[in-house]
């Protein structure tokens, strides 16, 4: 039987090019990943004009919802399906107090959102997006400050990570408030269209 493959990951650093070459063949694409972490947030100027809010009501959950659907390729049912498990996902964990959700919002608008998992004294950012026409305003450092703080009083994490492409803008947006890298986590991701032959 046919199945699809996600990620597969390693630690100890980079592998050689033929390593890399070899995964490409059979259908894989590298996938490296940063980890950064901070233990305090540095204190960020907020945009007059964007409010970061929590997400609890069933109509904020319904707006991130549809900043998701409209800030993601959607171009299918099953990739609709998806993201609207995903959110359910969030929402429950959420509910159950091991996370929080935050968005920004421009004349109550969403533009950008945030989410924080908690456990073990640890916070974990994750989904932090911004839309195409706010990016580079500093809505991303704002949500990333809110869900810190929210973080580091609230659920009283004692360190706080996130995971980037090391090659992305967004290490830059992480080093700005405060992260450090902490680790690089090498790997590769099945492309889509990649099913390895059946036995």
């Amino acid at each position: 039987m046919a199945a699809k493959f996600g990620r597969i990951a390693w630690q100890g650093g980079a592998p050689s090019h033929d390593v890399y070459e070899a995964f490409k063949q059979m259908g894989f694409e590298p996938y490296d990943s940063l980890s950064m972490q901070a233990t305090a947030r540095l204190a960020q100027k907020r945009s007059a004009d964007v409010v970061t809010k929590p997400v609890s009501s069933d109509a904020d959950w319904d707006s991130l919802l549809d900043f998701h659907l409209h800030t993601n390729p959607v171009r299918s049912k099953d990739d609709e399906a998806f993201l609207r498990a995903r959110l359910h996902l969030y929402r429950t964990q959420a509910e159950k107090g091991k996370a929080a959700w935050f968005t920004a919002r421009h004349h109550d608008q969403v533009i950008g959102c945030c989410g924080v998992a908690v456990g073990d004294q640890t916070a974990r950012l994750q989904g932090l997006e911004a839309s195409t026409t706010h990016r580079r305003n500093g809505v991303g450092r704002q949500l990333v400050n809110t869900a810190s703080r929210w973080a580091l009083t609230a659920a009283n994490a004692r360190r706080i990570v996130a995971v980037v492409d090391p090659g992305y803008h967004a290490r830059r947006l992480f080093e700005t408030v405060g992260f450090e890298p902490h680790g690089l986590a090498c790997g590769v991701v099945a492309t889509a269209s990649y099913l390895p032959p059946a036995d």
